[in-house]
């Protein structure tokens, strides 16, 4: 199997004099990442719609078989709800062109908030063009659920696998009962196959070699190819290059 280990996100001022040398240009960064690492998982996508021409210099930093995941805009996700009445998808992919054949699979992640709507969710995927590989992160719990799976299942969509470390005591159990649904630990949870390929994203505090070893073993196990991404965290690089290693 075919497995992309990366980052969320390449840009960090605390990777330098680790990661980056130390007085490296921020503009040179993202050359230095892709000669160490075959993707990465673009964020800031997230806050803002991505500009054509940042885009095309990100396609020129990187040799051609490097691969970027996108994650969607908030104003897909958070503000439209998945409704995308403004023809957020399209808009967004129309500005990834520059990439080409470098795009990789669109991260779509759903507040904890937003409930499970079955028909919702087939009527957005609707809306994604063949040949855009879409990675849902649903987040509230009721989404876990075989007809949210079948609806991503027919349309070659992978459910995206998300383990991110429990939160500290909540203030009040109204926060409680909000983050309940985000504190899950995906650990407890069987990998789900929606498609050949998963997407995974590993932002726990921390990793050890024998738990990298256990998830590489599940990812072996559920898909053909993953996509694994780890945060931005000064350890990650490192982490990237360990799971690498288990996982040949």
């Amino acid at each position: 199997m075919q497995m992309r280990v990366g980052t969320s996100g390449f840009s960090y001022d605390e990777w330098t004099g680790g990661f980056y040398p130390a007085g490296m240009a921020a503009e040179e960064r993202l050359g230095c990442y892709a000669r160490r690492f075959g993707t990465v998982e673009i964020n800031n996508t997230f806050y803002r719609m991505p500009k054509r021409d940042v885009v095309q210099r990100w396609a020129e930093a990187v040799p051609d078989e490097f691969r970027f995941a996108i994650k969607a805009s908030r104003r897909i996700t958070h503000e439209g709800k998945l409704l995308d009445e403004g023809g957020g998808v399209e808009y967004l992919l129309r500005q990834l062109e520059p990439l080409g054949d470098k795009r990789g699979p669109i991260l779509f992640q759903t507040p904890h908030y937003l409930r499970k709507d079955v028909e919702r969710l087939r009527a957005f995927v609707g809306r994604i063009p063949a040949g855009v590989r879409g990675a849902f992160e649903l987040r509230h719990r009721g989404w876990d659920d075989p007809a949210v799976h079948e609806v991503l299942a027919a349309a070659g969509h992978a459910w995206c696998a998300a383990e991110h470390e429990e939160p500290g005591p909540a203030e009040g159990e109204a926060q409680a009962q909000a983050e309940e649904s985000e504190a899950q630990v995906e650990t407890e949870r069987p990998l789900v196959r929606t498609a050949s390929w998963g997407y995974l994203r590993l932002h726990a505090a921390s990793y050890d070699d024998a738990r990298l070893r256990r998830w590489a073993e599940r990812i072996r196990e559920t898909w053909d190819e993953a996509w694994v991404f780890f945060s931005h965290e000064q350890a990650s690089p490192g982490l990237v290059e360990r799971m690498l290693t288990i996982a040949r």
